[in-house]
């Protein structure tokens, strides 16, 4: 729906493949390891799951996409189970009727923690995604499709009840709370990810070595000014300052 059916899709916000996959969303599933920034810049690398080492392999691979999507979508499943959004399936809530694949769709679009938002609020939370979509068209438009294969729940488009799939029926078990990774219980919580808050404390803590590199430098300065220092001592001061914030930087980035 996102990408037009296109298997090379790719949006101004880096969004790619045909389910508009992220660098995010695309570590959940186990196939990226982000560089630690908010943006999909694609500055990461990729883990080789499935044979994809780069973006191409990613692109060209249709088959390899909805494998991705769909394990995305169990993790997904699992924040959602483990905040116990699950509660509102066959709910009404901002006049649309909650079932499983519309929570997926939903959490896909704003994440788990803007689904969280709005369904807490009773439907009333105004949540849309970058560019103005209101999480209530994904969840009435998409809800209301099988998705027992990730869910272990059937919620078909007449009733949108959410009923334990039978294992006969689908081959598995019915998903229990699983165990969420200490990143996904972070973002799930936080609405953010641990990769935006890393990029946060490294910016900060440039800037701050910034700030004392020059406050070194003008100290020096000053005391060359009032010949309390050579003019070799102020380089050599000013230059291990530059080293030591180098050094930290390099260590902090690694």
């Amino acid at each position: 729906m996102e990408s037009g059916n296109n298997t090379g899709a790719r949006n101004d916000d880096g969004y790619v493949g045909l389910y508009q996959m992220g660098e995010q969303a695309l570590a959940e599933a186990g196939y990226y390891r982000p560089d630690g920034t908010a943006k999909n810049d694609w500055r990461g690398s990729w883990t080789g799951k499935d044979g994809v080492r780069n973006m191409a392999d990613f692109l060209s691979r249709p088959s390899v996409q909805a494998q991705a999507v769909t394990a995305y979508s169990a993790a997904q499943w699992s924040q959602i189970k483990n905040l116990n959004l699950d509660g509102y399936l066959g709910r009404t809530v901002g006049g649309v009727l909650i079932t499983p694949s519309g929570l997926l769709a939903g959490a896909h679009l704003v994440g788990v923690g803007g689904l969280r938002r709005f369904l807490s609020s009773g439907g009333t939370a105004s949540v849309r995604d970058g560019n103005g979509t209101s999480i209530t068209t994904y969840l009435s438009v998409l809800g209301g499709f099988d998705v027992s294969a990730v869910t272990g729940m059937s919620g078909g488009p007449s009733t949108g009840s959410a009923t334990p799939a039978p294992e006969t029926m689908i081959g598995i078990t019915p998903s229990t709370h699983a165990p969420l990774a200490p990143s996904t219980a972070f973002a799930s919580g936080a609405g953010i990810g641990l990769g935006a808050v890393r990029a946060l404390v490294l910016q900060t803590l440039a800037v701050g070595l910034l700030l004392w590199t020059a406050w070194v430098s003008l100290m020096q300065y000053i005391g060359w000014r009032r010949e309390r220092l050579s003019l070799m001592q102020v380089q050599t001061h000013i230059v291990k300052a530059t080293v030591l914030m180098m050094l930290v930087l390099f260590v902090a980035l690694a």
